[in-house]
């Protein structure tokens, strides 16, 4: 479990420290298992960066008093000042954006520690709940999938029909082009539109001059 993933000297340090600990399991006849790394991290989501960064004003100052007049945790520097908010997203340890952020720099851990298992996010409060949800929300719906690969098959799907549409258009239209022609022959055209008549009639082959 990796507590500090996100903060500079945390995702500096992740290949050494898996390098570290493969050492010291196979010194004690163990093997580590990339699958059961956890890396933590912290999110806040919405659906643009400046929303996203209105609503963690909601409680960020008081995340931020907690963690260095109570808990005593280097979560932020001993010069941390000015407005909390701008203050701390610039140290770079958070994603406070859109959905695409947040798979950018879940991209760049798995690239920086050479691949884990599981990312873990902190739970931060630094919205209120309502918003919270929807960043727990739209992780859900547009984070997750795409390193999961569930959306692979619909995206391949996409991409073919996106390809072939002037086939495709083609063949539709020459469909209910004949369709409409045998009920003309059958039927009339009286019940048929005049600007479809005038159509079908038009891209019907003319017969010889006389």
């Amino acid at each position: 479990l990796s507590l500090g993933a996100t903060t500079s000297a945390g995702f500096n340090s992740l290949a050494a420290n898996w390098g570290i600990a493969e050492d010291i399991a196979k010194e004690n006849g163990q093997v580590m298992d990339r699958n059961a790394w956890r890396l933590v991290g912290q999110m806040h989501i919405a659906e643009t960066k400046d929303k996203a960064i209105e609503q963690i004003r909601f409680g960020l100052e008081k995340w931020i008093y907690y963690f260095r007049e109570v808990a005593n945790l280097p979560m932020v520097p001993d010069d941390f000042a000015g407005d909390p908010v701008e203050a701390y997203l610039s140290l770079g340890q958070a994603v406070v954006g859109t959905p695409d952020e947040a798979i950018e720099r879940i991209e760049q851990l798995v690239e920086e520690s050479g691949g884990f298992g599981c990312y873990l996010m902190m739970a931060h409060n630094w919205a209120n709940w309502e918003n919270t949800k929807r960043s727990y929300e739209m992780i859900a719906r547009y984070v997750v999938p795409h390193f999961q690969q569930l959306n692979v098959n619909r995206q391949a799907s996409m991409e073919w029909v996106r390809q072939n549409k002037t086939e495709f258009t083609a063949q539709t239209r020459a469909a209910v082009g004949a369709r409409i022609v045998s009920h003309m022959v059958e039927k009339g055209a009286d019940q048929i539109r005049p600007e479809i008549v005038a159509l079908i009639q038009g891209l019907a082959p003319k017969g010889p001059a006389e």
